[in-house]
């Protein structure tokens, strides 16, 4: 935040007046971040937003991964049990993994806030970088 605010102390009032527009265009909005979340957040979405790929895909991977255990979980359980009642009580079994990136995506709901903000500060020192870039 210091470093945000000695590179601004830089600009004249104009560059500030295009800092302004370009940050409110550019900056990412908590409103669909939280929606990503809410929506998304089992799999990562939020963080494809967020410019984060590499928790992203990790994060779907595991998603995919456990679904398609749950789904040879299932499938094993319909094709071996005897009764439709074994069917119904160790069938759903396989939906326990799915707190694995569940609890993921809820852990993430606490540190959401701090790395918005810090996405849209590296954007506003991006947009001030290219400001002083094009003096030259």
């Amino acid at each position: 935040m210091n470093s945000l605010l000695a590179a601004k102390k830089d600009l004249d009032a104009q560059e500030l007046s295009i800092l302004s527009t370009e940050y409110q265009r550019r900056k990412k909005s908590a409103l669909v971040l939280w929606l990503l979340w809410w929506f998304t957040g089992i799999f990562g979405g939020h963080r494809y937003y967020l410019g984060d790929k590499g928790r992203a895909i990790v994060h779907t991977v595991v998603f995919l991964l456990v679904l398609f255990i749950s789904i040879l979980w299932n499938i094993y359980v319909i094709e071996t049990a005897s009764t439709f009642e074994e069917v119904l009580f160790i069938g759903p079994a396989g939906m326990v993994l799915f707190i694995i990136p569940a609890l993921w995506a809820l852990l993430d709901a606490f540190f959401i806030c701090r790395r918005l903000a810090k996405k849209n500060a590296e954007i506003e020192m991006k947009i001030i970088n290219e400001i002083k870039e094009m003096r030259s």
